[in-house]
């Protein structure tokens, strides 16, 4: 039997790109900084909506497991919390963590295998609701992932009627829901089977490329690569981006953009490939020069010890705010979970005016380039 695995989290890439959904000759796991906090966040949110509550004394035990940092992941977790206190009458007796699978087959031997575990789950009479935590930003495109949770709710529970499945933007604080009725089903798995089952065997590559666990042995991929590459290779094109965007078409900026984002990418890959080289195998010396990995130490004061000493030596408030940061995260989150379970939003809301009526609150300005979807 000729039985295709698709990961309802591979669905968008399989239908930008077929190819990328066979099986790799050599598999690559991502474990970049964003995956694994990615990774963290979910282990600690599942807390959140088994219990209604997060297990703040544990994360920093998840957080040094997954090698991230513990103050972006209780940064995260909180968003998540007030998002979820707003949304969690939606998903009565939620359940978290889900495994689901399916499979379907056809007379010629061909079929699918789909999978998938749904971070939320909520059964209720003849509806279901999927939910899925994004710790990322809002870049691209999960209809089809969506719609593949909700095909697979559909699939493992025939008395359903319909099953709704729920984006949560975590750092963006929005939802995306994608809604499949039952008569929808047979559309969508024959879009799979159209798309992505009956692959011609030509790659589409493209701006996926970099989430692809394919790209590493992908020609096409390479090819794009090498284009991209000579690019940013040319004098003449940097001199153009540098004096002339005001002359080139939106279009044109915006493939410049990315030509530029995959060479970026690229030359990190190789550095971070030839850092960890060093870090396990010792310095690299030739030609009169070597490549050796330094570690930088940052002494920190501990701020419960420190503080009556300070004042101690006479520090007034003025002293103490020329010498701190409050990060605003960290007092909404400290200030939530004193107001206690149920009223944490609340809390939140009313601190934020109190600080703006109080012209307590400055917005610092950074500027980056992201693709968004319009």
């Amino acid at each position: 039997m000729d039985l295709l695995e698709l990961r309802a989290s591979s669905a968008p890439l399989a239908f930008a790109c077929p190819g990328s959904v066979r099986p790799a000759a050599v598999p690559v796991r991502d474990l970049s900084t964003p995956a694994r906090l990615g990774t963290a966040t979910h282990e600690v949110l599942r807390g959140l909506v088994e219990t209604g509550s997060i297990n703040w004394n544990g994360m920093m035990d998840v957080a040094a497991s997954h090698n991230v940092s513990r103050e972006d992941v209780a940064m995260l977790a909180a968003m998540a919390r007030n998002i979820w206190i707003e949304l969690a009458p939606s998903f009565p007796d939620a359940l978290a963590e889900v495994p689901l699978s399916a499979e379907w087959t056809y007379p010629n031997g061909k079929g699918i295998a789909l999978s998938g575990h749904a971070d939320i789950l909520s059964i209720s009479g003849t509806a279901a609701r999927v939910g899925d935590w994004k710790t990322g930003r809002i870049d691209s495109n999960h209809a089809h992932q969506m719609r593949a949770y909700a095909a697979l709710a559909l699939l493992e529970n025939p008395e359903l009627t319909e099953a709704t499945s729920t984006v949560i933007w975590i750092r963006d604080g929005e939802i995306e829901n994608y809604t499949m009725r039952r008569p929808d089903l047979p559309r969508w798995t024959g879009e799979v089977v159209e798309r992505v089952l009956e692959w011609n065997g030509i790659f589409h590559p493209g701006g996926h490329c970099v989430f692809c666990p394919r790209s590493h042995e992908c020609e096409a991929a390479t090819a794009l690569a090498r284009r991209d590459v000579a690019a940013m290779s040319d004098r003449n094109l940097v001199a153009r981006a540098e004096t002339e965007l005001a002359l080139m078409p939106p279009q044109e900026i915006i493939e410049l953009h990315r030509k530029a984002e995959t060479v970026r990418r690229l030359a990190e890959r190789v550095d971070e490939a030839i850092k960890a080289h060093v870090i396990a195998n010792g310095e690299v010396v030739g030609e009169g020069v070597k490549l050796t990995a330094e570690t930088s130490k940052r002494r920190e004061l501990d701020p419960i010890s420190a503080w009556p000493l300070l004042r101690e030596l006479g520090f007034k408030d003025v002293d103490f705010a020329d010498c701190m940061d409050l990060r605003i995260s960290r007092v909404e989150k400290r200030v939530a979970e004193k107001a206690g379970r149920g009223n944490g939003a609340a809390a939140v809301r009313s601190l934020t005016e109190k600080l703006e009526a109080a012209e307590a609150v400055t917005v610092r300005e950074t500027h980056y380039l992201k693709e968004r979807r319009t």
